[in-house]
């Protein structure tokens, strides 16, 4: 894991390298935290790049979603309010063997999120992780294993037919299931890219903390997210672009 982290931490792009360094710098003689490292980062970024027009492209993909208008604001003022959730990103980029994309740690952001609060969803009708794990008999682990082996792999479609098999053979409610493979799949590919589980911890720690009002407008807008019918993957998107264009939108306040 070591050597597979130092190999994709030397073929990350210079630019990236040097913004990081920049960053730390920057942070190191106050407090070390993610708006001191985030500032300093935006502030190091090169003047070539376009993020209006990145930030109108993400919105496009918002809107071919069927998010625009009031309710992408929504969205986007949501995200904001959380701070970008710069807090857990910055724990996931601190955390790892090497130096992860952006874009591609605002996905994990994204899927935390959605993880958090199906779990929170869970927990006010009285169902902790341990419940769900403790009604799934000894017999019926493998199955469970293999469903989350293949969730893991992305074969979703698979994973989705072991979750129903399991279902009409134990009993256990659907959504208890699914966010128990879910969950279990997106910290084995989090780790299995470098990540750490003290990093993904702490991450966990910070959105928990956000989310934890009644009146969160972040909450709030994942909730509406839900209540559209979206899938979980289409959720997870569009809390990705909407992370993406605070990012972009940050940069730009920066400039």
């Amino acid at each position: 894991m070591v050597r597979r982290g130092l190999r994709r931490h030397l073929a990350a792009p210079a630019a990236v390298l040097v913004c990081v360094v920049v960053a730390s710098v920057q942070c190191r003689s106050r407090l070390f935290d993610a708006t001191a490292f985030f500032g300093a980062l935006a502030t190091a970024l090169p003047p070539t790049q376009d993020f209006e027009a990145e930030r109108r492209g993400f919105r496009e993909q918002l809107a071919a979603r069927g998010i625009a208008g009031a309710e992408a604001e929504e969205l986007e003022e949501a995200v904001r309010a959380a701070g970008g959730l710069q807090g857990a990103t910055f724990q996931l980029i601190t955390n790892a063997d090497w130096i992860c994309p952006p874009a591609e740690v605002n996905g994990w952001v994204a899927e935390l999120v959605a993880i958090l609060n199906v779990q929170r969803q869970l927990r006010a009708r009285g169902r902790t992780n341990a419940d769900i794990e403790g009604s799934i008999p000894e017999s019926a682990r493998q199955f469970l294993k293999q469903a989350i082996d293949e969730a893991f792999e992305g074969r979703r479609e698979k994973s989705a037919s072991i979750i129903d098999l399991m279902v009409k053979e134990l009993g256990v409610p659907l959504d208890e299931l699914q966010f128990l493979v879910t969950q279990a799949a997106l910290i084995a590919r989090m780790k299995d890219r470098g990540i750490w589980l003290q990093g993904i911890g702490l991450a966990l720690d910070d959105i928990k903390l956000l989310m934890k009002e009644e009146v969160c407008p972040l909450r709030l807008a994942v909730d509406r997210l839900e209540g559209r019918g979206l899938s979980a993957e289409d959720l997870v998107e569009c809390l990705r672009l909407a992370l993406e264009i605070e990012d972009r939108s940050r940069k730009l306040r920066a400039s």
